[in-house]
């Protein structure tokens, strides 16, 4: 289960006001020698099969069940991961769906390991596909349920083909994903963030080393590192290395 990767990470409490919703820790008390998801999300980055987190978030949930009831809420939630179950293969055909998980109160991820690494143009789609496919699948329970239509927030993120910390890595993606979900991180910044991290994942940063010598005693203080991109990428500029760190 995705819901105990992490140990000791707890969500914000902002993400839910209703009373019957209690917090709670995930991420915690989860072996990575078990078998299960973290087992299945390492052997696809072995297979350098990428692995896209999926993060949905139903907008304004705290105010269903604060109106229509906890039972309301409930079903709700319940009809939600069962419609993510259901769709997620049928929209995504030959794509191999890893977990759908329901964290906490509202929020969703759904794992999916690909064959290629896919664009960001190709994970829009995604993301908007889903959104769109999830929505319409739930719109008319949820309309006669709570009066209104279901508004759906959705991001993602890819992990690194590096098939190593995989809880680490399944946090950030989900805290990206999360970003990206609220609009935080914008498409032109997710764009930037993979390509980091594959500079990273190759080493391709050039760092040289330069002496700070005392001009009064003529010995060295220090060295200053800096820090250079590939010459044919964005990140020749430290600037923007630093503002992505």
């Amino acid at each position: 289960m995705i819901s105990g990767i992490i140990k000791g990470w707890e969500v914000a409490s902002r993400f839910f006001s209703f009373p019957r919703f209690k917090r709670r820790i995930i991420f915690q008390n989860f072996s990575l020698k078990d078998p299960g998801v973290a087992g299945n999300v390492r052997e696809n980055l072995q297979k350098s099969r990428p692995v896209v987190l999926l993060y949905f978030d139903l907008v304004k949930f705290h105010e269903v069940e604060q109106v229509s009831g906890f039972q309301a809420a409930s079903k709700i939630l319940a009809m939600f991961k069962k419609s993510l179950e259901r769709e997620m293969p049928e929209i995504f055909p030959g794509t191999e769906i890893l977990a759908v998980e329901n964290l906490l109160g509202d929020d969703f991820v759904v794992l999916m390991a690909m064959e290629g690494r896919p664009d960001h143009g190709e994970l829009q789609k995604i993301a908007v596909t889903s959104r769109i496919g999830i929505r319409e699948r739930i719109k008319q329970e949820y309309l006669k349920i709570t009066g209104r239509e279901p508004d759906i927030h959705v991001g993602y993120a890819v992990l690194s083909l590096k098939a190593e910390n995989i809880e680490s890595q399944l946090y950030t993606a989900l805290r990206e994903a999360q970003e990206m979900a609220r609009g935080s991180i914008s498409l032109e910044t997710a764009v930037l963030l993979s390509e980091f991290r594959e500079i990273l994942d190759q080493a391709r940063f050039e760092i040289v080393y330069q002496p700070i010598v005392s001009l009064r005693f003529g010995g060295i203080l220090g060295w200053e590192a800096l820090t250079r991109g590939p010459r044919e990428s964005y990140f020749r500029s430290p600037d923007i290395i630093f503002f992505l760190c």
